[in-house]
């Protein structure tokens, strides 16, 4: 059903730009996938050592509906058949891809004379993105190891602290006396 709803939207409709993952552009292009729902099939997936041989998969079905393509994964491609950008970016976040979506809808939109330019710009946008992304998580975890040793102190002076007589009614809450 959804492989026949898609094949009818191409044939109906002249859309600017078609995004998905490996599984759902190869099922477009006519080749048999695994794919289900949101995840690429695991064979499906693009690699340094199948990047050739879909870029070509992905180049010819541009050409053949007149369209700008790109393919999100962990190497993403974008092709108008002619001109081909690949480029690692964001496959661990869940979601990135729609997202990625509503930014090339936005790019292309705002810019309908270069669609191709405007996509493979979107797609660099959401790759900065996830760079800064990961930075920050990365900084966080630091920050987060480092409290958690903090905590620890914390705790083992508690448990070691006597409460005396000059200060009863004082209790020892997060470390503040």
């Amino acid at each position: 059903l959804r492989q026949e709803a898609a094949s009818l939207l191409i044939q109906e409709v002249q859309f600017a730009a078609i995004r998905g993952n490996a599984s759902e552009i190869k099922a477009i292009a006519g080749i048999h996938s695994r794919g289900r729902g949101v995840d690429a099939a695991k064979e499906d997936i693009i690699s340094e050592n199948s990047l050739q041989k879909d870029i070509e998969i992905f180049e010819e079905l541009a050409k053949r509906i007149h369209t700008v393509v790109a393919v999100s994964g962990p190497i993403d491609v974008i092709t108008n058949g002619e001109q081909t950008n690949g480029c690692p970016t964001m496959a661990r976040i869940t979601g990135s891809g729609c997202m990625l979506t509503t930014l090339m809808g936005a790019f292309c939109g705002a810019n309908e004379e270069q669609i191709f330019e405007a996509a493979a710009l979107a797609v660099a946008v959401m790759g900065i993105a996830g760079e800064l992304a990961e930075e920050k998580r990365i900084q966080n975890k630091k920050i987060r190891q480092k409290n958690r040793g903090c905590h620890k102190e914390i705790i083992e002076q508690w448990k070691g602290e006597k409460m005396d007589a000059g200060r009863e009614g004082t209790r020892l809450v997060s470390g503040i006396p």
